[in-house]
């Protein structure tokens, strides 16, 4: 489902603060995705929003729950929940890969390093057409009010080296 709370928008920062604009768009999205293994995932996405106190990305399973944190900064703690813990803790799960502290912008030096390498990129062509196949699918099951199917199915991705943040920090600094 989807709506949008007002008709017009004022710009908040920078250097077209104030402006007022019509709001042409959803700007609240709300959905359920069924992935091609049967496991379901429930999207809300919004500009409605001044602050939340939700999880970014929580993954429920039957040996338990993962939670992980804001994917805008690839930075802060994966926590584990375990099913058959015997205390009721959720468990702080080691740093494995990634780009602790890169936050936002590190996908273009990602992109370079894939080139530089002869290696292929994670977010390449198959995988963006994906994601916007599924965001505008959403939009059009909203506005139809039935599931919509996906017909693309890119590979997937290659995971994020284990000490790609190291390189990351020597490269930028950081």
């Amino acid at each position: 489902m989807t709506s949008a709370s007002r008709s017009e928008r004022t710009v908040g920062h920078g250097p077209r603060a104030g402006t007022t604009f019509p709001v042409e768009v959803a700007t609240h999205v709300t959905g359920v995705l069924e992935h091609a293994s049967g496991a379901l995932s429930t999207l809300v996405m919004s500009f409605d929003v001044w602050v939340a106190g939700l999880p970014h990305i929580e993954i429920y399973g039957t040996e338990g729950s993962l939670s992980v944190p804001d994917p805008n900064h690839f930075d802060g703690p994966v926590r584990l929940f375990r099913a058959d813990a015997e205390t009721k803790d959720w468990e702080d799960v080691p740093v494995r890969g990634g780009y602790p502290g890169a936050e936002r912008g590190y996908g273009i030096a990602d992109l370079a390093a894939t080139h530089a390498s002869d290696t292929p990129h994670r977010a390449d062509g198959c995988l963006s057409y994906h994601v916007l196949e599924v965001m505008e699918a959403l939009l059009a099951a909203a506005e139809a009010g039935q599931p919509v199917h996906i017909t693309s199915t890119p590979v997937r991705p290659a995971a994020v080296p284990a000490h790609a943040g190291r390189a990351f920090a020597a490269h930028t600094g950081r």
